[in-house]
């Protein structure tokens, strides 16, 4: 597994966007899209079907709350499920046309290090937090509506499930340090053990959780207290004493480099993506999607199921939210329930 080794003198920098789903403007989502169909419509020869399928998805989807019913008139549709893909894309071209007036602005620094999971991104830079500052304010240039509304900068630092921080290491070597994060709202309500589940489903939970914490520790200490707060949290949830420590004998912090070196594999759907990516997965994917459109009867039955599927997309929960925090995105299309 190669490790990365960072200059000592890196910083460490976290961002996060604005309500991004919400606040991407369709009409510019589509065009960043219909660039990378016909970038690629020799391999592509019906890019454009993908565009009105994006079209009609967004466009004229509808939702209800409250016996009223809601067309989104603005942003991307929340609870769709193009919404990822779609953002994960128009962000990567966004990152690229950053990366690109680095070249012209001598002030402007690309991190060393610069990775996103769709609207929280993580950072490591040479700069200082000036530095990261103005990228973050050239960032919100691009586009009047994503905005980076929230940033930390320092030498340790909380992102998603994982607190990356430098230690003895980094100053000898150039390599950080990480431990598993736990959210102080976290309840932690795990499988309880008198459940109907499967006793084999109970002993993998449990197993491939202290694996998740050998891999994500840099040091074992942090891993013993993980692994005792979390034997703890099993009795409280009424797994018996002697069961668990059977359980926790077949996983100690000896295995993590076998651990580490053991591939690993997750839905494509919530990678970051950098624009050669995105690139690619338009190419793999199209080609899929496309041979859908031979026949014109297989066009119009997919259009059909689209559009019966996409109205009231958004669950009750999600139009609430939507309607508290981007009511101006909304507007009403019928009051009859």
């Amino acid at each position: 597994m190669e490790i990365s080794r960072f200059d000592k003198n890196c910083f460490l920098f976290t961002i996060d966007f604005k309500s991004l789903y919400t606040n991407i403007p369709v009409d510019d989502a589509i065009k960043s899209i219909k660039q990378l169909c016909f970038d690629f419509q020799n391999v592509i020869p019906n890019a454009h079907f993908i565009i009105e399928l994006l079209d009609l998805v967004l466009n004229s989807s509808l939702m209800t709350f409250d016996g009223e019913f809601f067309q989104q008139i603005f942003g991307l549709i929340m609870g769709t499920n193009v919404a990822p893909i779609l953002t994960n894309i128009y962000m990567a071209m966004l990152e690229n046309e950053l990366k690109v007036k680095c070249e012209t602005d001598s002030k402007l620094i690309w991190p060393v290090l610069f990775k996103r999971f769709i609207d929280d991104g993580f950072g490591i830079t040479k700069g200082v937090r000036e530095d990261v500052v103005y990228w973050i304010e050239k960032f919100n240039e691009l586009r009047k509506t994503v905005q980076i509304d929230k940033y930390n900068w320092g030498n340790a630092l909380e992102y998603m499930d994982l607190f990356i921080y430098k230690s003895d290491p980094f100053y000898l070597d150039g390599k950080l340090s990480i431990s598993i994060h736990q959210k102080e709202t976290n309840k932690f309500m795990y499988i309880p053990f008198r459940s109907f589940h499967q006793r084999h489903t109970i002993k993998n939970f449990v197993w491939n959780e202290l694996k998740r914490y050998v891999r994500f520790n840099t040091e074992e200490k942090n891993f013993k207290k993980l692994k005792t707060r979390f034997f703890l949290r099993l009795r409280n949830r009424g797994y018996r004493k002697y069961v668990l420590k059977k359980l926790f004998q077949h996983v100690t912090y000896s295995q993590r480099n076998k651990l580490l070196n053991t591939e690993l594999s997750f839905p494509n759907v919530c990678q970051p993506l950098t624009i050669q990516e995105a690139e690619r997965r338009i190419v793999m994917e199209g080609e899929a999607v496309f041979s859908l459109s031979q026949e014109n009867e297989e066009i119009s039955s997919l259009r059909d199921s689209i559009l019966n599927s996409t109205t009231n997309n958004n669950s009750n929960s999600s139009a609430q939210e939507d309607t508290r925090n981007q009511g101006h995105h909304l507007r009403v299309v019928s009051t009859e329930g």
